[in-house]
């Protein structure tokens, strides 16, 4: 994958799974993940505006209010691999609350911070 690490402006999301998200601007996290990018997609001029701010900068540097933005903005997660694309529409719930039911997502630094490709609990085969 494209292994960035900071916020990255990619441009119109093409590729969006409903056509009334296709005009969406994607970023890119920045998270240097071996198998996915992960993006937020947003289709709100104001937030566009506010993420672009932070491009250049990692999401959880201090100097960095991204991850605020897209806390209060609650935009589309977008995950793309080798394998596929995943839309995520859920919204982020805040942090002393509940995650919903069924799809959602967690980019917690405490557990990205392992580098890890998979859940520690996770067994891979010797072979």
């Amino acid at each position: 994958m494209n292994r960035r690490f900071e916020l990255t402006e990619t441009g119109a999301d093409a590729h969006a799974l409903r056509s009334e998200d296709q005009g969406g601007i994607l970023f890119d996290l920045g998270l240097g993940l071996l198998q996915v990018d992960a993006f937020v997609r947003a289709t709100d001029s104001a937030v566009a505006s506010a993420l672009r701010r932070h491009v250049g900068k990692p999401v959880f540097a201090a100097e960095s209010a991204a991850m605020a933005v897209i806390l209060d903005a609650n935009p589309h997660r977008v995950f793309v691999s080798r394998a596929g694309r995943v839309e995520v529409f859920q919204p982020i719930p805040p942090p002393n609350g509940k995650s919903p039911q069924g799809r959602h997502t967690h980019v917690l630094p405490r557990l990205l911070a392992h580098g890890r490709t998979h859940p520690a609990t996770e067994p891979l085969p010797s072979d």
